[in-house]
């Protein structure tokens, strides 16, 4: 700042002198041009530094400004567009207020006109309500006529009841015989109910269709795996829409394995059930009276060497499982289970310790 102060105090000083120059030197044009050009002068030269550093601070001084007055403009400028964006929201805020007051008024007069609507239908209601109090006024005397009139009628009826008291207590006696008479005919027929639907049962149980599996044979090959089963009706009537559903195959474990945990109210523990069963075949009808018909489990083998080890060691068995459903002539749907397998010990096959049930 104070070269700049310095600068503009010699500025001054010397500024006319410089402007003089220039004037005399166009002031003798012709003889500038006769001349030789002069040597530059050291002061001269110093001038003219000085005045370009007051034209460079004289610049720097006007960007300056402009640059103040642009910002001073540009912060005119939002503060007007805030005005504005103001304005017009109030202006949007006012419309919308009256918009509200228009609709309540709007809901007001709606308001009004139900509330003279139902006070019209009020008037028209007590109109009739006070008909109906005129009417209901005539009723009450010939009411009360008429309850004279049944006064009287009791009182005869009560002479008649004192009359027939006799009889009543006659009558108690013979209606507590007859009640304990037919309380015995009620508990009889009960028992007769009871006795005719055990006889049905057992009637049902001993004459309905009994559809189970018992193995009739295997391979006859020795080194294939089969089961030739028998599904035979043991009961003494038909069994109809006969569905054998079964799995065979190598298993390390039964395809039913127990649990520990125990059904509810029992000490038997759970058994989970493998019904995933890959084949179906529809038999259609078994005779009753042990008819049957044959099932043969595709063949399984050779065996590997590995499974031959393991079939010697007892660890691998051939099973076979499934669920034989079927309906009675008595129209209710039964089924019945059975797992079977062979091994190196049994190769005849033997049954499961679980899965063979009849329900």
């Amino acid at each position: 700042m104070r070269k700049i102060v310095l600068v503009v105090l010699f500025s001054i000083c010397c500024v006319p002198e410089i402007d003089a120059q220039p004037r005399k030197a166009n002031s003798q044009p012709q003889r500038q041009q006769a001349q030789p050009e002069p040597t530059a002068n050291p002061r001269d030269e110093e001038l003219r530094k000085v005045d370009q550093a007051i034209q460079a601070e004289r610049e720097r001084e006007r960007k300056e400004r402009e640059a103040k007055d642009e910002t001073f403009k540009e912060n005119q400028a939002r503060q007007n567009r805030i005005v504005t964006n103001a304005t017009v929201v109030m202006a949007v805020a006012a419309v919308l207020n009256l918009l509200v007051a228009i609709v309540y008024a709007l809901y007001a007069r709606y308001t009004l006109l139900a509330v003279e609507k139902q006070a019209n239908h009020a008037g028209e209601q007590v109109d009739k309500m006070r008909a109906q109090l005129r009417t209901a006024h005539s009723q009450s005397i010939a009411t009360l006529a008429q309850a004279r009139f049944t006064k009287e009628m009791l009182n005869q009826t009560r002479t008649l009841v004192i009359q027939n008291a006799d009889m009543v207590k006659n009558m108690q006696g013979q209606l507590e015989a007859a009640n304990v008479s037919a309380n015995a005919s009620v508990k009889a027929l009960d028992e007769n109910r009871e006795a005719a639907k055990n006889a049905e049962r057992i009637s049902i149980y001993a004459q309905r269709a009994y559809v189970v599996a018992k193995i009739r044979g295997k391979s006859k090959e020795s080194d294939r795996l089969q089961f030739r089963l028998r599904i035979v009706n043991t009961g003494n009537t038909p069994a109809n829409e006969v569905w054998v559903h079964y799995s065979h195959g190598l298993l390390t474990e039964p395809p039913h394995k127990e649990t520990s945990q125990k059904w509810i109210g029992t000490n038997k523990n759970i058994v989970v059930y493998d019904l995933g069963f890959e084949e179906s075949e529809r038999i259609g009808l078994i005779a009753p009276l042990s008819s049957y018909h044959v099932i043969e489990t595709a063949k399984k083998g050779p065996l590997t060497s590995n499974e031959a080890q393991q079939w010697k060691l007892g660890k691998l068995k051939y099973y076979c499982w499934g669920r034989i459903e079927y309906d009675t002539i008595f129209d209710d749907d039964r089924f019945s289970e059975f797992c079977f397998y062979q091994s190196f010990d049994k190769p005849d096959g033997y049954q499961c310790k679980y899965g063979n049930e009849a329900i």
